[in-house]
């Protein structure tokens, strides 16, 4: 990427125009040489073609002229060896010098053909460059050239060891990146890539290696490494990156590196500056938690008589077995064991009623709860408890079909608990409106393909009719008379937030619908590469 005019033939000879005192003496020169070939060609009494000496003062034409400037010199030499082969041997008949002539004047033909031709070859590469070098410096991308060869003879080198698994040798030789970042230096940036990263000249990034001018962790380095380990094209990641003035921004990371550019021991690596987008997105998701928020209280708001009912039986029941242990210590000779199992249940039901106190504040709560990996059953177990007086109110049979020994999941409890909530309400509103007889919900967990748990809550209620399938996530859209059509978009957005999905089969084995949501298991913890 080295420095080049900006244009194209008009460009090339303005740039000669500017040289004005070395075109004189390169003009000088070819016109003083092109004298003395002459006066020896034609007034001295060598035997030999000196006239093929005006080739010479064709190659520094070449140092001056245009194509049109260069084919008239090469026709004036020319007309000189004419000239010259005519005084000395004009009355001769054909001889030996006529053909000496003939040999200088092709000499200066095919010379001349040469050195247009390549003036065509090196402007076409001139204006080539200019127009490259222009969208490179114009683009809103900053784009950084490597040199990469010294990195891959260290790969070569691992490889003849028999290593096929990269991060696994970094894990035993953490050093590794830190050398190869050292033996990676910055060839060129262009002018995006200067402003971006706030660099006040180019001594300031290029010609360092990227231990010291890397703009980000090791981590996104090793991923390089990893890319050309495996001979892979390239990668894209999206990653917060550190300036050399001190700031930071989002930007999207691309590492190019196919094996033609491979092969010359280059990289290619571009920076877009996607700072506004993740602002946008960022903005969305706060959305999204405060209209979850918003559906979590209003949900409290349906669920006040389940809450009510729940908080009232273990009231209930202290009271109860305070009673009777007043009963049991009034007598006449206490029965202290008695009494003592007696609180022992209080104690349980007073513990059971803070347990529900602290779950109904977690969900009416707005704070985002660290997610941490959890078991996905118990899960299920207090959401249907939560909504347990929804269920009893309407007769509404509730099977469990829960696989044991799952994989843990990391997640938002309370969200979780959230989305079978809403799922389970929806069931029992939608056959309650349709009046089914015997309205039952299955939940299902089981462990699905890909490292991913599923739980599925089915009903037997009437369906979701195929011309509302394609909406039924959609905000604001609802099939119930009284609803708000948030539910299921919120319950989308938590499940895609955890990495899952949640789908749904609008008529199931059972005869009605089926909505599943696919988690993935808890990550394995992930290797730590050496910062440096």
């Amino acid at each position: 990427m080295a420095n080049s005019v900006t244009g194209g033939p008009e460009a090339y000879e303005s740039q000669r125009s500017k040289a004005w005192p070395v075109r004189a003496a390169w003009m000088a020169a070819a016109a003083l040489l092109a004298l003395a070939i002459f006066i020896v060609d034609a007034f001295s009494p060598f035997g030999i073609a000196i006239a093929v000496l005006y080739v010479v003062v064709v190659l520094l034409a070449n140092q001056f002229a245009n194509r049109r400037g260069l084919l008239l010199i090469a026709a004036g030499c020319m007309g000189l060896a004419v000239a010259g082969f005519l005084v000395d041997h004009g009355n001769e008949r054909v001889s030996e010098a006529t053909f000496r002539c003939l040999i200088s004047l092709a000499a200066i033909v095919i010379t001349t053909a040469l050195l247009v031709r390549g003036q065509k070859i090196r402007e076409a590469l001139e204006e080539s460059e200019a127009r490259y070098r222009m969208f490179l410096n114009v683009s809103a991308v900053s784009f950084w050239c490597l040199d990469v060869s010294r990195v891959n003879e260290m790969l070569r080198e691992v490889r003849a060891q028999g290593v096929n698994d990269l991060r696994d040798y970094v894990e035993r030789n953490p050093e590794f990146v830190s050398k190869a970042m050292e033996a990676t230096t910055i060839v060129d940036v262009n002018e995006k890539g200067l402003e971006m990263f706030g660099a006040r000249k180019r001594d300031d990034l290029v010609g360092r290696s990227v231990r010291d001018g890397w703009p980000g962790k090791n981590d996104i380095y090793f991923r390089c490494l990893e890319t050309s380990f495996r001979r892979e094209p390239g990668f894209q990641a999206e990653i917060r990156v550190p300036t050399l003035d001190g700031r930071e921004f989002d930007a999207l990371f691309c590492m190019a590196a196919p094996p033609e550019i491979r092969a010359r021991g280059m990289a290619l690596v571009a920076h877009i500056d996607i700072s506004e987008q993740v602002e946008a997105r960022t903005t969305v998701a706060r959305m999204q938690a405060d209209l979850a928020h918003a559906a979590r209280l209003s949900m409290l708001g349906e669920f006040t008589a389940s809450i009510a009912h729940e908080i009232n039986q273990p009231l209930a029941a202290i009271a109860t077995n305070g009673e009777a242990g007043q009963r049991w210590l009034a007598r006449a000779e206490p029965d202290v064991g008695e009494a003592q199992t007696l609180m022992g249940r209080i104690v349980g039901d007073a513990r059971r009623a803070a347990d529900i106190i602290k779950r109904i504040r977690n969900m009416a709560s707005k704070q985002t709860l660290a997610r941490t990996s959890q078991a996905i059953n118990p899960v299920i177990d207090e959401s249907v408890m939560f909504v347990r007086h929804e269920l009893h109110a309407h007769d509404v049979v509730i099977r469990l079909d829960l696989a044991p020994d799952l994989p843990d999941i990391l997640m938002d409890r309370v969200q979780i608990q959230q989305v079978l909530s809403n799922l389970i309400v929806n069931a029992v509103q939608a056959m309650l409106e349709h009046g089914v007889a015997r309205p039952r919900i299955t939940i299902t967990s089981r462990m699905a393909a890909d490292q991913h748990i599923s739980v599925s809550v089915a009903d037997n209620g009437p369906g979701i009719m195929p011309d509302d399938m394609e909406r039924l996530f959609d905000s604001f859209f609802t099939t119930k008379s009284g609803g708000m059509g948030l539910g299921l978009p919120i319950s989308r957005s938590i499940i895609e937030a955890h990495s899952g999905s949640i789908t749904v089969n609008g008529q199931s084995a059972g005869g009605g619908a089926c909505f599943t949501v696919l988690l993935p298991q808890a990550a394995t913890p992930a290797i730590a590469l050496g910062r440096h």
